[in-house]
């Protein structure tokens, strides 16, 4: 693998399917349930705003990722050409079709990726995983409870 390694981050459809998907069964069901017409309205108006603000939370906050050799990983925040050290927080999950990471860069703000197989190019996906498993620095667990 030669670092560092730039990967450009967008939007996964994956996600935006499944999304559409649980939304459009879930107004199925509540059209279907044997309420006044009033409370079938609510609830639909909930599962709209619900799916909305869900929709909004999976576009990406991050433009690009950099992976270096020493296991650090800079971010670059949408809009911004600069890359920023970013901490790597523990409990991230690696898998073959989706990836979940929490980083923290210098501000403090915390970032929540939820990276599927379509949201980059497969070969950046492939040594996205490879580096969180065998080369990443996580941070130090504490424990808050």
């Amino acid at each position: 693998m030669q670092f560092p390694i730039t990967i450009g981050l967008h939007r996964s459809r994956f996600l935006d399917g499944a999304l559409i998907s649980i939304t459009l069964i879930a107004l199925g069901i509540t059209v279907a349930l044997p309420y006044s017409e009033i409370i079938r309205l609510l609830l639909v108006l909930l599962i709209t705003i619900g799916s909305y603000d869900a929709s909004r939370k999976l576009s990406p906050a991050l433009a690009g990722i950099r992976l270096e050799r020493s296991g650090q990983i800079f971010i670059s925040e949408a809009g911004s050409d600069e890359f920023y050290e970013a901490e790597l927080m523990p409990n991230a999950t690696v898998n073959p079709r989706l990836t979940i990471i929490r980083l923290r860069p210098p501000n403090g703000r915390k970032h929540l990726l939820v990276l599927s197989a379509d949201s980059m190019r497969s070969d950046d996906f492939r040594r996205l995983r490879v580096f969180l498993r065998w080369r990443a620095k996580f941070s130090p667990f504490v424990d808050d409870a």
